[in-house]
């Protein structure tokens, strides 16, 4: 089986292919997994945390879920002492000082001492990502309607359940599909600031810049709507680090913000940057 190892941002091997899955780095270490254990690397390849989990995750503000083999999840620091024990069905990253997770009674997000600050009310359907501040939810009227919208971070509607669809902040716009089938974007007061007119791969802005889909071909569009790198690849990531994975052949590889090869396509699968050095799978 292929292996995933790292690259610089000139495309050199920094840690050879040695894992059968791994993260970008985040805080100064990286989860991989190996016979579907988990641990954490440094950016010289050694582990720091050794491989004992039933998988791996990203460190966010000190901590990371990790999950066991009887399926319970908790939260570690980066010395790998439990900080919150495992007593959850599902977890997330914290952002801002929340993360989401579920038991097999409750869902909502706890605080950094895994402490509940809100839950899931009835009715409403919480998902499992803060960003920029906002939650995304959906509820349901009395005749079953289904409605999708936003909640800040003590659990209040701050926009109106009114879309079909709704996706996480980036950048201050969020991509929501309307009820009349429309795909926009809506800023942090709910109102519309740009509609597409190109089917997105990614609802989300990075660096300026989100993929669209025209045609079977991955381009980018940017801000006021405009392709700035013509649809020509068969798939595409987002922007990080000035840099974009994107597939052509069956093969991947990096291209910059003028769509430019950066790093030739010579890999089978390739992560986003984080902190110099991106995760790949090799050939």
């Amino acid at each position: 089986m292929k292996k995933f190892g790292y690259i610089d941002k000139s495309g050199s091997t920094v840690i050879s292919p040695q894992f059968d899955y791994a993260f970008g780095f985040s805080e100064g270490l990286a989860g991989v997994e190996i016979d579907e254990v988990g641990g954490f690397i440094d950016k010289q390849g050694k582990f720091i945390i050794p491989l004992q989990y039933g998988g791996a995750s990203i460190f966010t503000e000190g901590l990371s879920s990790i999950c066991f083999k009887d399926g319970k999840c908790g939260y570690i620091d980066k010395t790998g002492k439990i900080t919150i024990p495992p007593s959850f069905c599902e977890t997330s990253e914290f952002i801002d000082g929340l993360a989401y997770v579920r038991t097999e009674t409750t869902k909502g997000y706890i605080n950094t001492e895994g402490e509940w600050v809100f839950t899931e009310k009835d009715g409403t359907h919480l998902y499992p990502f803060l960003s920029e501040g906002f939650c995304r939810i959906d509820v349901w009227d009395e005749k079953e309607e289904h409605y999708a919208g936003y909640i800040d971070m003590t659990g209040e509607i701050v926009i109106k359940p009114q879309f079909e669809h709704a996706y996480e902040f980036s950048e201050g716009y969020a991509c929501v599909e309307t009820k009349d089938g429309r795909d926009v974007f809506i800023d942090k007061t709910g109102q519309e600031v740009l509609e597409l007119k190109f089917e997105m791969s990614h609802s989300y802005f990075f660096e300026g810049l989100v993929s669209v889909k025209v045609n079977g071909k991955y381009g980018f569009a940017d801000k006021s709507g405009e392709l700035v790198i013509e649809p020509r690849f068969d798939g595409a990531m987002l922007f990080s680090e000035g840099l974009a994975a994107v597939k052509i052949d069956e093969k991947y590889g990096y291209i910059g913000k003028a769509g430019e090869w950066v790093i030739e396509p010579i890999f089978r699968y390739a992560e986003r940057f984080s902190e110099g050095l991106a995760a790949v799978k090799f050939m």
